[in-house]
């Protein structure tokens, strides 16, 4: 556990430096942080999710700048989070090196390594992604109320944390009533929902017109679907290639990962806008354990390709996933320093087509 806690410190700092010296909202920009925690207190629906602004407060009554309580609090989250997700982890039975390579591979996706990139903007998403993180947790361990929990605290952070609902019925105990796993399914929903449309009708306004934007023109195209591909990158190929001789537990979690993807996805297209990456990173915690399941399936099979051969080909595939990005993506309105954002996106690229590949070729062989 001490590793694991040492490597989420370093993971933090890893992703605050990235996010801190490169020219993201961060960026020595106490302005900006000041201007959006006045913003957040009066405009829908930012208004809504008081987490972040509260903890900003506080920090600042103890004489931290805007910026500073921004940056303390946000990445004292992220620490908390990569730490929650050894322990989600641990539920799967996998041992300490799976569990470290799953704090990496939970650091390098998109909206986790780039969460404060513009136009990630993540603000009070930080507090959804740890609740959600416990409430897989418990509802593993067949502790749906405080599932609910949790699951209603991050409905209050981030309320697209309502697609994770399917997990309530896939996880239920068949051997126990309906009511045991339906109704912590509910309550969060209906109080949450009835209060939110009560109070603040308004922030339902315009809120199904968002597709016609994602694809506006070509330029928001490109974006969209740089934005559908850059939220889970080479982990895209694990839920695309399915594997033969599921355990029941890998079955869950697939089915999982296919039905919060999708449902994500649609609904990200028809009421948000899609460049924002961090909506689409609800089925991490199901995405994550699964790939982890099968990461070490793939492991042995790929050390036979480690020869000088195979790794110039690597080598090869990238640089034309570099020139296929170039032209696949000459601008980007909403996003700075595009150089970055291609380079990403080719080893992202480059990655998912390689395990595409060893997927097939396992799967053939099984």
């Amino acid at each position: 556990m001490k590793k694991e806690i040492a490597l989420s410190f370093l993971l933090t700092l890893l992703v605050f430096c990235l996010n801190y010296f490169l020219r993201t909202m961060i960026y020595h920009a106490e302005d900006i942080i000041t201007g959006t925690y006045y913003y957040h207190q009066t405009a829908y629906p930012f208004k809504l999710r008081p987490f972040t602004s509260m903890a900003m407060f506080y920090l600042n009554e103890m004489h931290l700048s805007f910026l500073w309580s921004f940056i303390v609090h946000q990445y004292g989250l992220l620490f908390l989070f990569f730490i929650s997700i050894t322990r989600l982890l641990k539920q799967f039975e996998l041992t300490q090196t799976d569990r470290i390579i799953g704090l990496f591979i939970t650091a390098l996706t998109f909206p986790i390594l780039c969460i404060h990139f513009v136009p990630v903007y993540s603000y009070d998403d930080i507090w959804a992604y740890l609740c959600v993180v416990w409430m897989f947790y418990f509802i593993i361990k067949d502790k749906f109320y405080i599932a609910a929990l949790f699951w209603m605290i991050s409905l209050i952070s981030r309320e697209s944390m309502v697609l994770l609902f399917p997990l309530f019925f896939i996880y239920r105990n068949k051997s126990k009533s309906i009511f045991s796993w339906c109704i912590p399914m509910m309550l969060p929903v209906f109080f949450y929902s009835s209060a939110r449309i009560f109070f603040f009708p308004e922030v339902l306004e315009g809120r199904f017109t968002r597709l016609i934007v994602n694809f506006e023109n070509a330029d928001t195209i490109r974006q969209t679907i740089y934005s559908l591909f850059i939220s889970f990158g080479w982990l895209w190929a694990f839920i695309i290639v399915p594997f033969k001789n599921q355990s029941d537990e890998d079955k869950k979690l697939y089915l999982s990962a296919i039905v919060i993807s999708l449902l994500t996805i649609v609904v990200v297209l028809n009421t948000a806008l899609v460049r924002e990456v961090r909506l689409l990173f609800t089925p991490f915690v199901v995405i994550i354990p699964y790939v982890l399941m099968r990461f070490r399936q793939v492991i042995p099979k790929m050390k036979s390709y480690m020869t000088l051969q195979y790794i110039s080909r690597v080598i090869l595939l990238f640089i034309v996933s570099v020139i296929l990005t170039v032209i696949l993506f000459p601008s980007f309105t909403y996003l700075p320093m595009i150089d970055f954002h291609r380079v990403l996106f080719a080893m992202h690229l480059t990655g998912f087509v390689i395990v595409y590949i060893v997927l097939r070729k396992v799967n053939q062989r099984e």
